[in-house]
């Protein structure tokens, strides 16, 4: 399954995202720009931030560097980057998020990748999902970072565990598909057929997620991770192919590759059981669309 690997590792990145240890890395010349003073009233956006509440830091920091998007001035880049760090430093993990996608993205500011994983280090070891994600991905890739899978496979563990990465379900189910693949493979890290089909076996159950349900039947078909078991395949098979046709809850495709992807499972099927009640029933089905 190596090529499943080299394909899944070529998926384009979701930013933003974070992970590890929050002061890793130094911080850079602006950081020393702390936010001065203000004639502000008491109750303004600025006044708040300069008491140190984290969510204002963040807001106004962000104004800043709309501001400086807009205008193209240096000051407000530097002052919206200096609220940042402090929204970060106050434990603030949207703001390391936040400004490590503006780095890895080349908005606003020179796109600088050491400069947005040290940001996106700062969001994970604050326990952000999203940071832990892209720091991940990156690490799989290994395009603007090295490739390390190792590190990869832990950030992606903890992204998995983490309870907020459910709120973007579509991300969350393919990363776990992603993982079962390098697992599965034992590509940089050791193979683990066992915790792959797990993982699959979730993301094919909870997530509905066609490319895993695919895998999952996969390894029931070989005995991967486990038994083989061949009713369980073939039901797993038609869960897939089901999916895939009527649009897939995480995976859109268009019609055309659905019914593709639909007759490979069923040629599945049929090798494994052509006389089975649910082979005929999909024969059915492709036949009518």
């Amino acid at each position: 399954m190596e090529r499943g690997t080299r394909r899944i590792m070529r998926t384009r990145l979701n930013i933003p995202a974070t992970a590890a240890l929050l002061f890793a890395f130094a911080a850079p010349a602006w950081a020393d720009e702390a936010p001065e003073s203000t004639a502000a009233t008491p109750f303004s956006l600025e006044a708040t931030a300069l008491e140190g509440d984290p969510m204002a830091l963040f807001v106004a920091g962000r104004r800043y560097l709309i501001q400086a998007a807009n205008t193209g001035d240096a000051a407000f880049k530097g002052k919206g980057l200096a609220y940042l760090e402090a929204s970060a430093g106050q434990g603030f993990a949207p703001a390391a998020r936040f400004a490590g996608a503006l780095f890895l993205t080349g908005d606003v500011v020179p796109a600088d990748t050491a400069e947005a994983v040290r940001w996106f280090e700062r969001g994970a070891a604050l326990g952000d999902a999203d940071s832990q994600r892209t720091l991940a991905d990156l690490l799989t890739a290994g395009e603007e970072l090295p490739q390390d899978l190792p590190r990869a496979v832990a950030l992606y563990e903890a992204y998995l565990a983490n309870p907020g990465a459910l709120e973007e379900p579509s991300e969350y189910w393919e990363r776990t598909h992603r993982l079962a693949a390098v697992y599965a493979d034992g590509v940089g890290v050791p193979a683990d057929p066992a915790r792959a089909r797990a993982l699959w076996a979730k993301a094919a159950g909870e997530g509905h997620y066609p490319p895993a349900q695919a895998a999952y039947a996969r390894a029931l078909a070989e005995g991967i991770g486990g038994p083989a078991d061949s009713e369980a395949a073939v039901k797993a098979y038609y869960e897939a192919a089901s999916t895939y046709l009527s649009g897939g809850l995480h995976f859109a495709i268009g019609p055309d590759t659905a019914r593709t992807e639909a007759r490979r499972l069923l040629a599945e099927m049929e090798r494994i059981h052509p006389d089975a009640r649910l082979t005929r029933l999909l024969q059915r089905q492709l036949a009518r669309s």
